[in-house]
Protein backbone atom coordinates (compact mmCIF):
# COMPACT_ATOMS: atom_id res chain seq x y z
CA UNK A 1 0.00 0.00 0.00
CA UNK A 2 1.11 3.59 -0.61
CA UNK A 3 -0.19 7.14 -0.21
CA UNK A 4 -2.08 8.32 -3.28
CA UNK A 5 -0.29 11.04 -5.21
CA UNK A 6 -2.25 13.85 -6.88
CA UNK A 7 -2.75 11.95 -10.15
CA UNK A 8 -4.01 8.76 -8.47
CA UNK A 9 -6.23 10.79 -6.14
CA UNK A 10 -7.75 12.68 -9.07
CA UNK A 11 -8.53 9.51 -11.05
CA UNK A 12 -10.01 7.64 -8.07
CA UNK A 13 -11.71 10.75 -6.63
CA UNK A 14 -10.04 10.30 -3.23
CA UNK A 15 -7.99 12.70 -1.09
CA UNK A 16 -4.30 13.04 -1.92
CA UNK A 17 -2.35 10.95 0.55
CA UNK A 18 -5.14 8.43 1.15
CA UNK A 19 -3.91 4.85 1.59
CA UNK A 20 -4.06 3.14 -1.80
CA UNK A 21 -3.09 -0.09 -3.54
CA UNK A 22 -0.73 -0.20 -6.53
CA UNK A 23 -0.52 -3.44 -8.50
CA UNK A 24 2.12 -3.77 -11.22
CA UNK A 25 2.05 -6.74 -13.58
CA UNK A 26 3.99 -7.81 -16.64
CA UNK A 27 1.85 -9.67 -19.18
CA UNK A 28 3.48 -12.41 -21.23
CA UNK A 29 2.56 -14.18 -24.47
CA UNK A 30 4.65 -17.17 -25.50
CA UNK A 31 6.86 -16.29 -22.52
CA UNK A 32 7.70 -12.87 -24.00
CA UNK A 33 6.57 -9.59 -22.41
CA UNK A 34 3.83 -7.81 -24.33
CA UNK A 35 2.27 -5.50 -21.73
CA UNK A 36 3.36 -3.63 -18.63
CA UNK A 37 0.38 -2.65 -16.50
CA UNK A 38 -0.25 -0.68 -13.34
CA UNK A 39 -3.56 -0.64 -11.51
CA UNK A 40 -4.57 1.60 -8.61
CA UNK A 41 -7.38 1.22 -6.08
CA UNK A 42 -8.28 2.98 -2.87
CA UNK A 43 -7.23 0.71 0.01
CA UNK A 44 -10.71 1.23 1.55
CA UNK A 45 -12.34 -0.32 -1.53
CA UNK A 46 -10.93 -3.80 -1.00
CA UNK A 47 -8.01 -4.22 1.45
CA UNK A 48 -8.37 -8.03 1.20
CA UNK A 49 -7.12 -7.84 -2.40
CA UNK A 50 -3.55 -7.65 -1.07
CA UNK A 51 -3.94 -11.20 0.31
CA UNK A 52 -4.88 -12.69 -3.08
CA UNK A 53 -2.67 -14.46 -5.63
CA UNK A 54 -2.76 -11.64 -8.15
CA UNK A 55 -0.32 -13.30 -10.54
CA UNK A 56 -2.80 -16.02 -11.40
CA UNK A 57 -6.21 -14.44 -10.85
CA UNK A 58 -8.23 -11.79 -12.62
CA UNK A 59 -8.49 -8.69 -10.44
CA UNK A 60 -11.69 -7.76 -12.27
CA UNK A 61 -13.27 -11.15 -11.45
CA UNK A 62 -12.14 -11.00 -7.82
CA UNK A 63 -13.75 -7.59 -7.35
CA UNK A 64 -17.04 -8.69 -8.90
CA UNK A 65 -17.38 -12.32 -7.86
CA UNK A 66 -15.55 -12.59 -4.53
CA UNK A 67 -15.92 -9.11 -3.09
CA UNK A 68 -19.32 -8.25 -4.63
CA UNK A 69 -18.26 -4.90 -6.06
CA UNK A 70 -20.36 -4.31 -9.18
CA UNK A 71 -18.34 -2.80 -12.01
CA UNK A 72 -20.91 -0.98 -14.12
CA UNK A 73 -18.98 1.10 -16.64
CA UNK A 74 -15.47 1.95 -17.83
CA UNK A 75 -13.91 4.90 -19.63
CA UNK A 76 -10.95 4.11 -21.91
CA UNK A 77 -8.27 6.25 -23.48
CA UNK A 78 -6.05 4.62 -26.12
CA UNK A 79 -3.10 6.28 -27.77
CA UNK A 80 -0.25 5.21 -29.99
CA UNK A 81 3.08 6.55 -28.75
CA UNK A 82 6.73 5.64 -28.36
CA UNK A 83 7.86 3.56 -25.40
CA UNK A 84 9.79 5.29 -22.65
CA UNK A 85 13.14 3.89 -21.61
CA UNK A 86 11.57 2.30 -18.49
CA UNK A 87 8.65 0.78 -20.42
CA UNK A 88 10.96 -0.54 -23.13
CA UNK A 89 13.21 -2.16 -20.51
CA UNK A 90 10.25 -4.02 -18.97
CA UNK A 91 8.95 -5.06 -22.39
CA UNK A 92 12.38 -6.05 -23.76
CA UNK A 93 11.96 -3.59 -26.63
CA UNK A 94 14.03 -0.73 -27.99
CA UNK A 95 13.41 2.64 -26.28
CA UNK A 96 11.54 4.88 -28.68
CA UNK A 97 9.86 1.97 -30.47
CA UNK A 98 6.12 2.00 -31.07
CA UNK A 99 3.67 1.17 -28.32
CA UNK A 100 0.02 1.46 -27.36
CA UNK A 101 -0.86 3.18 -24.08
CA UNK A 102 -4.26 2.40 -22.58
CA UNK A 103 -5.84 4.02 -19.55
CA UNK A 104 -9.11 2.88 -18.03
CA UNK A 105 -11.14 4.08 -15.08
CA UNK A 106 -13.71 1.50 -13.97
CA UNK A 107 -16.71 2.62 -11.94
CA UNK A 108 -19.13 0.99 -9.54
CA UNK A 109 -22.57 2.21 -8.48
CA UNK A 110 -23.13 5.95 -7.87
CA UNK A 111 -20.39 6.74 -10.41
CA UNK A 112 -17.65 5.91 -7.89
CA UNK A 113 -14.26 5.03 -9.44
CA UNK A 114 -12.97 1.63 -8.30
CA UNK A 115 -9.80 1.18 -10.33
CA UNK A 116 -7.51 3.26 -12.48
CA UNK A 117 -5.62 1.05 -14.89
CA UNK A 118 -2.67 2.06 -17.06
CA UNK A 119 -0.92 -0.28 -19.44
CA UNK A 120 1.50 -0.06 -22.29
CA UNK A 121 1.72 -2.69 -25.02
CA UNK A 122 4.54 -3.40 -27.43
CA UNK A 123 3.44 -1.95 -30.76
CA UNK A 124 5.04 -4.74 -32.75
CA UNK A 125 2.98 -7.52 -31.13
CA UNK A 126 -0.31 -5.87 -30.18
CA UNK A 127 -3.27 -4.86 -32.31
CA UNK A 128 -6.26 -2.92 -31.03
CA UNK A 129 -9.73 -3.38 -32.47
CA UNK A 130 -13.13 -2.37 -31.14
CA UNK A 131 -16.73 -3.00 -32.05
CA UNK A 132 -19.66 -0.97 -30.75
Amino acid sequence: AFSANAEVAKQLKIPTGEKSIEIIRLRLADEKPIAYETRYLSYKTCPQLLEEDLENQSIHSLLIDKYNIPLVRACYTVEARVLSQNEAAHLQAEPGSAGFAIERVTYTLNDKPVTWYRTVYRGDVYRFSAEF
